[in-house]
């Protein structure tokens, strides 16, 4: 599993773990869904290249608030990165 930091741009802080089949994004609750869908795509798109699997889309599982260690609650994104073989 990798985890790799993104550069938001609107001051959210997002962790990105990539799984083989998923990946989670822990956001603030500022950043927009649809732009971290776009990112998360085209990470996977790029990851996956080297792999040799095309991506065929995402879509979105589950959203799930997770409490930081300072204890504000942050959310919990789950894609699943769907791939062809």
């Amino acid at each position: 599993m990798e985890k790799e930091k993104i550069n938001p741009r609107n001051g959210a802080e997002e962790t990105v773990q990539i799984q083989e089949t998923g990946m989670k994004i822990l956001r603030d609750e500022r950043a927009r869904a649809s732009t971290l869908k776009k990112k998360v795509e085209r990470r996977a798109r790029l990851r996956l290249r080297k792999k040799k699997f095309i991506v065929f889309g995402v879509k979105k599982m589950i959203l799930e608030r997770t409490k930081k260690m300072k204890g504000e609650s942050m959310w919990m994104d789950v894609f699943q990165v769907v791939v062809i073989f």
